[in-house]
């Protein structure tokens, strides 16, 4: 699992640690456990990066445009958060 993973390589299991790995792995889905095999993009563990939405800047689109990221991992580093937002917003974008 992520859990796992991110104890393995980043002697840590928090939250922060496994949607790091599971925005790097989009093609395989949430969670885990996968089967013995699975090649898994590790990156480099570093701080999350936040940024508040405002006006002109709410859209899944616009956020993963402005912060050089893309829409799948800004919805996998956002669990159960519905776009475009309201603006004041605090959204994970790294």
């Amino acid at each position: 699992t992520y859990g796992e993973l991110a104890m393995l390589y980043y002697s840590r299991k928090d939250d922060l640690a496994g949607d790091l790995l599971q925005a790097a792995n989009t093609r395989l889905g949430p969670g885990g456990p996968f089967p013995v095999g699975t090649k898994v993009s590790i990156p480099k563990y570093t701080a999350p990066k936040y940024v508040t939405a405002r006006s002109g800047m709410t859209t899944l689109a616009q956020l993963a445009s402005k912060n050089g990221t893309s829409q799948q991992a800004i919805i996998a580093m956002n669990d159960g958060v519905k776009f475009p937002v309201k603006a004041g917003k605090r959204i994970r974008v790294a």
